[in-house]
């Protein structure tokens, strides 16, 4: 990825924008390539993983890069996400199911390989709609968006001297929102069984990590203010994997309960058959819950959320170097 400007906190805010798109696009094409490699077994997800980065960039910054950014483009990136996110979802449960082939009470080999089957047929699908999509609109999309997101234009009436904010105070802004906003979601839930306030949950440490990451990847600050974003954004990302363990758990159970439901006659009794799966999955979605709600795990993540708040204010005071990230 190509390094970001040593000046950049005090480049105008569009362009800080721009840059931070600009990087992610790069980062999505270099992943793309890898999707050509059969032998590379990680090349899906780190595709995935750069398009989430990337979507996630141009929806903190949407104002500023709409001139850049059209709907038709949204669409695409989004059709995409889609067709990678099926492919991935039956990968991860094909290598749940395999990691815990010996821990499943209840289900016979039968059962299993029709489950197996399904989720393989999935991925397959999902593969192939993927390819079509690149295949139809990656280089356009890509091109297109890269050239826009090269320029912008400032529009002032006449007369009007209003300065363009910088970067600084655009990244702080978007921090002090998104860290608001996490804090918030993650009061939300009260038991396991909230789905959808858990899964808002997940996403806004998703995004707040995201909006992180620069900091912690960029030569526009100090080493050490850095590090200590290296070390913000591994805690996010911990706190994510337990959220995605149990939004996964509450996908696969419902995917499980919907394909039992479309299961021939000669396998009316699966769903008796794969308790032991869902057993198993939800005490995942249990122990995952438990770990983020200990009282130790929310002090912390409140110490987290202090020091983002703490540092993304001083962005915009021009902090000394010791002065920022102290989780």
């Amino acid at each position: 990825m190509k390094r970001l400007p040593v000046d950049l906190l005090d480049r105008p805010a569009p362009e800080g924008a721009r840059w931070f798109a600009l990087t992610r696009l790069r980062g999505l094409i270099v992943e793309r390539k890898r999707l050509d490699d059969p032998d590379d077994a990680e090349a899906l997800h780190d595709f995935r993983v750069a398009l989430r980065r990337l979507r996630s960039v141009m929806r903190a910054y949407g104002s500023l890069l709409d001139d850049s950014v059209s709907p038709k483009i949204r669409r695409r990136l989004s059709r995409m996400a889609e067709a990678a996110g099926v492919s991935r979802d039956a990968e991860v449960r094909l290598q749940w199911i395999s990691e815990r082939r010996d821990r499943i009470e209840g289900a016979d080999r039968r059962s299993v390989a029709w489950v197996e089957q399904h989720l393989r047929r999935e991925r397959r699908a999902g593969d192939q709609n993927l390819r079509r999509e690149l295949n139809r609109r990656f280089v356009g999309a890509t091109v297109q968006l890269q050239r826009r997101l090269m320029r912008y234009r400032v529009t002032l009436d006449a007369g009007e001297r209003r300065a363009v904010p910088a970067t600084r105070e655009l990244l702080s802004q978007t921090l002090l929102e998104l860290t608001s906003m996490l804090r918030e979601r993650l009061d939300a839930p009260t038991r396991v069984g909230d789905v959808r306030a858990l899964h808002l949950a997940r996403i806004a440490a998703k995004r707040l990590r995201y909006a992180l990451e620069p900091l912690a990847e960029g030569r526009f600050v100090p080493p050490r203010v850095a590090r200590r974003a290296g070390a913000a954004v591994a805690q996010l990302a911990s706190l994510q994997d337990e959220l995605g363990r149990i939004h996964d758990a509450h996908l696969f159970r419902r995917w499980l309960r919907e394909r039992i439901s479309e299961g021939s006659p000669h396998l009316a009794n699966l769903n008796g058959r794969l308790r032991g799966v869902q057993r198993l999955l939800g005490e995942q979605a249990a122990a995952s819950f438990e770990v983020v709600n200990r009282p130790a795990s929310r002090r912390r993540v409140n110490r987290l959320l202090h020091a983002i708040e703490t540092s993304a204010n001083a962005l915009v005071a021009r902090p000394s170097p010791g002065d920022t990230f102290r989780t």
